[in-house]
């Protein structure tokens, strides 16, 4: 009842909105891999690989809002992020090859623009209605844009997705 007495869940007209956010991730894999050929059970010609794998995602950011008119809002978001890789791993062949690499990337990520529209008002019991139209640019590195190495690692990552979406 008081939300349909304020007339919307939008920004009220002429009011800019800091929201500040922060995320943070870790994920870890472990892996047992087999690249050769197997003859029978016991023989095994080719390399076994034993690795793990962790990372670190940390977003910290602020999304703007203003409100345009009685259900109409415009928000921008800027993430900044900050992304840290490390791979360790045993190559178990005639040399038993330890690897261990790093990668680290922060910077500016994919800032996004949205637009929201309240369809209705939310009066008689009725739900709020949003319609929203999202677009995120490429403007954070991408896994094109960073460079590799001749073995194929890089020691930056990435801190966008490559590619703009409306």
């Amino acid at each position: 009842q008081t939300i349909a007495s304020v007339g919307g869940v939008l920004t009220r007209p002429g009011v800019l909105v800091l929201e500040p956010y922060d995320e943070y991730v870790h994920t870890s894999l472990n892996q047992f891999t087999f690249e050769g050929v197997q003859i029978i059970d016991a023989l095994l010609i080719g390399v076994i690989n034993a690795g793990r794998t962790e990372q670190d995602l940390g977003l910290v950011g602020g999304a703007l809002r203003y409100g345009l008119t009685d259900g109409l809002e415009l928000e921008a978001r800027f993430p900044y992020v900050y992304r840290a890789q490390q791979d360790t791993g045993v190559l178990l062949n005639s040399s038993n090859t330890v690897v261990n690499s790093s990668a680290h990337g922060s910077g500016l990520g994919d800032i996004e623009a949205a637009l929201h529209d309240q369809v209705n008002d939310g009066s008689g019991g009725l739900p709020f209605i949003i319609g929203n139209l999202r677009f995120k640019s490429d403007s954070g590195a991408s896994s094109w844009d960073v460079a590799y190495n001749s073995v194929g690692s890089t020691h930056t990552l990435r801190r966008g997705s490559g590619f703009s979406a409306l």
